[in-house]
């Protein structure tokens, strides 16, 4: 088993090793080959969508902190086509041992990025590529001045195609850590810290960060902050465009409790963001699972999951397994013992190496009847619920500045659960709201209330089925005013799988490229004088 102890020393012991002559050699009558990486600690875990695996680098094995030996520089593949089944690749020319790195997909080049990370005695701030063609690692030159060695967290921003780092440690001297930094990947790689505009979150170290790409913002939550030795639970936005504002959420909900070492992953399929486990100590290791609903307004809820329960753990590793719509899971560390070694308390951790899978469409999130974003036009206010609901008719009411309610229509659910209505009975200028009348039981009840102010001039805006069962893309974009018009489209990765630059009148046009697209996420964006767009589509099989 590999253990941990977390307890102050209070004496050390010298063990005289006794020489004993040597055996003679024998010839191997077989070798042992293993086929997993074992346990593991904070290792590097990246999804690559596109060939159904998740590459793994390095972590600490728990047999000893102060053991270069127990710090690992290996790669393993966990093929996630069916059920996961690992493999490793040849370690010439890896990276030197390390964990809590900074690993992000970069699609556009078909490589994963790697960034510092530490072992008990070193501390890093260099950049290496893992080339997912050749399955390789190289060193990768940068110009500017890196940030200093230290472990962060961080996220690829596609549509800027760039690294962003937020905050971790640093040690030497021992300090958390709230700089924001990025790394432009187009042409000569270039470090440069990030200017950003608002209120920081405070320094702080084992957050999670997660890139939304329907907010165009990146999303920050928990840590530990040394300065207070205090286990935080805020939750904080990085807007992405033009210049990148810090604001704090206050989410609607109980939030999960303050914690670090934690795991979060950003779920397409439902726009949430999935938290899973960590620490918060003194002895005290999770395993509960929360949902930040994303669309909308933003809203925590606890989920409840069936069958066997993975162990209490911090510092594991997960992925979202795009082609499943799943979670992967694998590794951490857990609590084995609370024993005294005569000078108090001590806790026995156990470095884990199992692996875990969860299905998302399994996991429905609290909230029945949530708000997407509206989209409104002189002549037109579009709105979106997701529902949890799907076999019953959600009825559709709106009021126009009084506390009278007026019944307008009734609708359905499409396929992923989202209630659509388009109101054309509107006038430009005006103030309306929004809300469903649905049946709970044996009572009616209301939600997703939303107020939209039409506007007297058309805006940018790109209006796309949330789902769509047919393999087909189309979708409607509206322009304020002649001019280029720029429309792409993304794969949950930030890979662009479709262009087109063309000039275009004002108002609505119907863009529709076809049929036989790949089942998968995507997002479709429209940018028009200097102003940008963009709507979630999922494409089903």
């Amino acid at each position: 088993m590999r253990h941990r102890s977390i307890a102050a020393s209070c004496f050390s012991i010298l063990i005289a090793a006794l020489a004993l002559s040597a055996a003679p050699a024998r010839a191997l009558d077989g070798t042992w080959i293993r086929h997993d990486p074992g346990p593991r600690f904070a290792p590097g875990f990246v999804m690559d969508p596109a060939s159904s695996r998740i590459i793994l680098f390095g972590g600490y094995d728990g047999t000893g902190f102060l053991k270069a030996a127990a710090f690992h520089q290996d790669t393993w593949e966990l093929n996630v086509s069916g059920d996961p089944k690992w493999k490793e690749y040849p370690t010439a020319g890896n990276p030197p041992p390390r964990q809590q790195t900074v690993m992000v997909l970069d699609p556009t080049r078909n490589r994963i990025v790697m960034f510092g990370g530490k072992t008990s005695t070193t501390m890093y701030n260099d950049l290496w590529t893992f080339d997912l063609a050749s399955n390789t690692w190289s060193p990768l030159a940068a110009s500017g001045t890196p940030p200093t060695p230290r472990e962060a967290f961080g996220i690829y921003d596609p549509v800027r195609d760039r690294l962003v780092l937020f905050g971790g440690h640093q040690s030497p001297p021992g300090i958390d850590l709230n700089e924001t930094w990025q790394l432009s990947f187009g042409g000569t790689p270039t470090w440069s810290p990030l200017a950003t505009a608002g209120t920081p979150p405070s320094p702080r170290r084992a957050g999670t960060m997660i890139y939304d790409p329907f907010g165009d913002r990146a999303i920050v939550f928990g840590g530990y902050s040394q300065a207070t030795n205090t286990f935080l639970n805020e939750t904080w936005a990085l807007s992405l465009s033009g210049t990148p504002t810090w604001t704090q959420l206050t989410p609607s909900g109980t939030p999960p409790s303050g914690r670090q070492g934690h795991l979060a992953i950003y779920d397409p399929v439902q726009m949430r963001m999935i938290v899973f486990s960590g620490f918060n100590g003194p002895w005290n290791f999770l395993n509960d699972m929360y949902a930040l609903s994303l669309g909308g307004s933003p809203s925590w809820s606890a989920l409840s999951l069936g069958g066997p329960t993975p162990l209490e753990r911090d510092f594991s590793a997960m992925e979202y397994d795009v082609n499943n719509d799943r979670l992967v899971l694998m590794g951490g560390n857990t609590p084995i013992a609370n024993v005294s070694n005569g000078c108090g308390p001590v806790l026995v951790a156990e470095v884990l190496g199992d692996v875990w899978t969860v299905k998302l469409q399994n996991i429905p999130t609290a909230t029945q009847v949530s708000t997407a974003q509206p989209e409104a036009s002189p002549d037109r206010v579009r709105l979106r619920w997701q529902v949890s609901t799907m076999g019953q008719s959600y009825e559709v009411f709106r009021t126009e500045g009084s506390t009278v309610w007026e019944r307008i229509g009734d609708t359905r659910p499409e396929a992923g659960g989202m209630v659509t209505w388009d109101d054309r009975d509107v006038k430009a200028g005006h103030s309306y709201s929004y809300r469903l009348r649905y049946p709970d039981g044996e009572t009616m009840r209301f939600g997703g209330d939303i107020s939209v102010v039409v506007p007297r001039d058309f805006q940018l805006a790109v209006s796309a089925p949330a789902v769509v069962s047919n393999g087909s893309l189309s979708f409607e974009v509206t322009l304020p005013s002649r001019g280029d018009a720029r429309v792409g489209v993304f794969d949950v990765s930030g890979r662009r799988v479709f262009e087109q630059s063309e000039a275009r009148d004002a108002g609505r046009h119907v863009i529709d490229l076809g049929s036989n697209w790949a089942p998968g996420v995507y997002w479709v964006r429209v940018d028009h004088a200097g102003v940008s767009a963009q709507q979630k589509v999922a494409i089903l099989r």
